[in-house]
């Protein structure tokens, strides 16, 4: 586990700057890993890599703290997967309900309710109970973290300690929620 987690480590930093395509590498480069887009990325996304100080309070972060947070195997799960959902959920998109203001589109984020349903519904008819019963779980968490995101965009000084406290525990939630999904049949990470 310690060679993949220092191995990934060592990736990352190639990824990031050999990237094929030039507009995605910069967006990861100069707005993902930074924070630069809070009002887009998921809230879990947000506070990974930023410890709340006096100092900081503007929630700013690098890649390396980012990356900190990436120590065994679980957590290397978890950052990639809210990594994803950052990106995916500050790409421009064409499509109407990406312009609508302060909606939740939940299809910019995996795992996705409306696509797991096309498709069991294309192969089979049926859905599995457990499989959407996972979903229901991380969409859950996920929206209890949502509900946080005014506060952060509004963060005032002095607040930030607070706001982190009472992040932590939904994010652990979330955390948790994931990692159940691969217990449920069928749904893995």
């Amino acid at each position: 586990s310690a060679a993949i987690v220092d191995g990934f480590h060592r990736y990352m930093g190639l990824f990031v700057t050999m990237y094929p395509c030039p507009y995605c590498r910069h967006h990861l480069n100069e707005y993902v890993v930074r924070n630069k887009e809070k009002d887009l990325y998921p809230v879990e996304y947000v506070l990974l890599g930023w410890t709340p100080s006096a100092a900081d309070e503007e929630g700013t972060t690098t890649p390396s703290l980012k990356l900190a947070y990436v120590t065994d195997a679980t957590r290397l799960r978890l950052f990639v997967w809210k990594l994803h959902n950052a990106v995916s959920g500050s790409i421009e998109r064409s499509e109407e309900w990406y312009k609508a203001t302060d909606s939740i589109n939940t299809s910019r984020y995996w795992p996705n309710v409306y696509s797991t349903l096309h498709r069991a519904g294309a192969h089979s008819g049926a859905v599995s109970a457990a499989r959407i019963a996972g979903i229901l779980d991380v969409l859950d968490s996920a929206v209890k973290l949502s509900l946080l995101r005014p506060s952060i965009l509004a963060l005032q000084p002095g607040q930030a300690a607070e706001l982190a406290e009472i992040a932590a525990p939904l994010v652990d939630e979330l955390d948790q929620a994931l990692l159940g999904t691969g217990s449920r049949g069928g749904l893995r990470l």
